[in-house]
């Protein structure tokens, strides 16, 4: 029987603007994306999260045709966030598009975590108190976590002690390498990653973007390049990651077999725009390959420190 995660955060509209032309809505957020890297790896995504009055009931009609639970979304009485990903001079930059409230509150308590009916979950990047919360429900089901990280200027800002407390109620920690540095005052994913060992947890996983991803366990480091592919949008890769991740660590309990499906299911995702695309019925087949190839070719590399 498949394993049963759950992907807690949030769904967004989005929209993408390259070279003056805008495209969407496409349903997006970090809860969605890490559905799809759950799907990817063959196991069940429960998708827990609130969404707002306008979000198109057809695009949630989609999302479980596709084989995503959504019987533990919540509809609220305020907007969707709405997204803008505007590629400017080949940087992205995430807005704010003026219909929507970047401070509106939607989230379901953390009391309502499906904690009897699943066998794991991610705990995608949030407020420190609502992340806190559900963390601490989690765990006193005894329920296996992973936690990734958000920053977002003058709204989201977590402190070095807020992650400290939270990387001590979950299972792995699995941020980006920009999301740790500032805090952690690392010029190298090495020193990070050694430091938060030290610091805060003995599982973590530093994705490094296109450069891959290291991991530790105890003193065991592990490399993961990413997968080779071509590379449409990037929205998203990070949470396909750690939902991928997330599903191979609860089935296996093996970190490298982990970041490795993690890196396919993030390749898998990158190659077309939104979300849904990666929902495509041989989805799994080529995530399977990319993860099989990578551990094949013995392309994760580790170094014992």
């Amino acid at each position: 029987m498949a394993f049963k995660i759950a992907c807690v955060g949030g769904l967004t509209l989005d929209w993408l603007e390259r070279g003056g032309v805008r495209r969407g809505p496409y349903p997006g957020g970090n809860a969605l994306y890490s559905a799809v890297g759950v799907w990817l790896t063959g196991a069940c995504p429960v998708i827990v999260a609130s969404v707002g009055h306008d979000y198109p009931r057809s695009f949630l009609g989609d999302i479980e045709k596709a084989g995503i639970a959504t019987n533990w979304l919540r509809t609220s009485a305020v907007n969707s966030r709405h997204m803008l990903l505007k590629e400017i001079r080949g940087q992205r930059v995430l807005q704010f598009l003026d219909s929507a409230d970047p401070k509106s509150v939607m989230e379901i308590q953390a009391s309502e975590m499906p904690s009897e009916e699943i066998d794991g979950a991610h705990i995608c990047g949030a407020g420190f108190t609502r992340q806190l919360a559900v963390l601490q429900e989690f765990k006193r089901h005894n329920i296996p976590t992973s936690l990734d990280l958000i920053f977002v200027a003058g709204e989201i800002e977590p402190t070095l002690d807020e992650v400290r407390l939270l990387s001590r109620h979950t299972d792995v920690f699995l941020p980006s390498f920009s999301e740790v540095k500032r805090m952690l005052h690392s010029a190298t994913s090495t020193h990070a990653l050694r430091k938060l060992r030290a610091q805060m947890t003995d599982i973590a996983v530093l994705r490094l973007g296109a450069a891959g991803s290291l991991g530790c366990q105890g003193d065991h480091l592990i490399f993961v390049p990413a997968v080779s592919c071509a590379v449409v949008d990037t929205t998203g890769a990070g949470d396909a990651y750690c939902g991928a991740f997330q599903a191979k660590w609860v089935e296996t309990g093996d970190i490298r077999t982990a970041m490795t499906w993690g890196a396919a299911a993030a390749s898998v995702v990158i190659e077309d725009v939104g979300a849904m695309h990666a929902l495509a019925p041989d989805a799994r087949c080529r995530t399977q390959i990319r993860a099989d190839l990578t551990m094949n070719a013995f392309l994760a590399t580790s170094v014992d420190s």
